[in-house]
């Protein structure tokens, strides 16, 4: 295998993982001007959650010299599903312990909810009141 050089001696990997740190800074700044600061740290913990993940994938498929395709296809599924299952864990421990999160892309509405983003949105105001969170 021919290696390339790349430009700054950086790989391709370390270069979108630091394009990946680049972008959490840059979102956890918006947060905080437009959230505040439990909104900068939801940011940076989502960041830090997809630039784990996204190393861990990185990793998981390098280890492997996958020759035929099913080697190869064996290793992106299993690149895959370790990048997910770590999303899920971290997700649940930021979300369990951080309770000041600051879930989602809330726009500058009333509720926000017309600009949500995500498909698993946790209201712990609802929690703490039992009620349910609606969207419509």
């Amino acid at each position: 295998m021919t290696r390339v050089a790349h430009p700054g001696g950086v790989g391709p990997i370390q270069a979108a993982l630091w394009r990946m740190v680049y972008a959490t800074a840059a979102a956890a700044l918006i947060a905080w001007v437009w959230q505040g600061h439990h909104g900068a740290i939801s940011a940076l913990l989502g960041g830090i959650i997809n630039i784990v993940a996204g190393a861990v994938f990185a990793w998981v498929a390098a280890r492997s010299h996958g020759r035929t395709a099913g080697e190869i296809l064996r290793t992106a599924i299993r690149a895959e599903v370790s990048k997910v299952a770590l999303v899920v864990c971290l997700l649940w421990l930021v979300l369990a312990h951080y309770r000041q999160v600051v879930p989602g892309a809330k726009g500058p509405g009333d509720v926000g909810l017309e600009n949500r983003r995500v498909a698993l949105v946790i209201d712990h105001a609802a929690i703490a009141t039992d009620q349910l969170a609606t969207v419509p």
